[in-house]
């Protein structure tokens, strides 16, 4: 079979794959603008979030996960590290929290592009320390819990929450010092398919343009 009818028969096939029927979202906190806890113990973090296609908005404004989209917006996954904030490559701890007990209220999309949400605290989880790590150090116990939540003005870690409020629990990072929040969309298997055949395609119509030339 041609080259030519190999892209053919390849793009069908990304075609009726049908596009995903949600959005997957990766967000970031850096170590650099978050807020530290006391005794130089600074965090960062990543998650995952899905939004289904008819809940994204294309303009600037929040959406109530409930009302608009029946709930289905969810974190998918969503991982904490601690670190000394003299050297925030000396990771001292990790804590990957339970992403069936957040719960997203709001979505805020800003121009088409999602960049807050709102969400109730996760549930709580204590921290896997580093080999030698004393977290007397930094201020905590190896029993310290953590929980997260996600606010429009960014993540924030508490800690020994004992409910599903913060209330509820022993303290929060500083919330006067948000943590630089960036969340990003990740292309959908078929863009990355057909931008890979597209590739494939210009490098086959380059090497017969240069045998024919030879």
């Amino acid at each position: 079979m041609k080259i030519h009818s190999l892209l053919q028969a390849a793009v069908l096939g990304v075609a009726l794959c049908g596009p995903a029927s949600a959005a997957v979202y990766t967000g970031i906190w850096d170590p650099q603008f978050g807020a530290p806890f006391s005794a130089d113990l600074g965090w960062r973090g990543q998650a995952t979030f899905s939004v289904p296609n008819g809940c994204e908005l294309a303009g600037t404004g929040p959406v109530d996960n409930a009302v608009a989209c029946g709930g289905a917006a969810m974190v998918t996954s969503a991982t904490v590290e601690l670190y000394d904030t003299n050297g925030p490559m000396d990771l001292l701890a990790t804590i990957v929290l339970n992403p069936a007990s957040f719960t997203i209220s709001t979505l805020h999309y800003v121009s088409g592009d999602l960049d807050q949400l709102e969400t109730g605290l996760s549930m709580a989880q204590t921290a896997a320390l580093e080999p030698g790590v004393i977290p007397a150090t930094y201020g905590f116990a190896a029993a310290t819990t953590f929980s997260l939540s996600f606010t429009l003005d960014g993540p924030r870690l508490y800690f020994n929450c004992v409910g599903v409020t913060p209330g509820s629990c022993d303290g929060v990072n500083n919330p006067d010092l948000p943590a630089d929040f960036s969340i990003t969309r990740v292309p959908e298997p078929a863009s990355l398919a057909l931008s890979g055949l597209a590739l494939v395609g210009l490098v086959t119509v380059r090497r017969r343009r240069a045998q024919q030339a030879a």
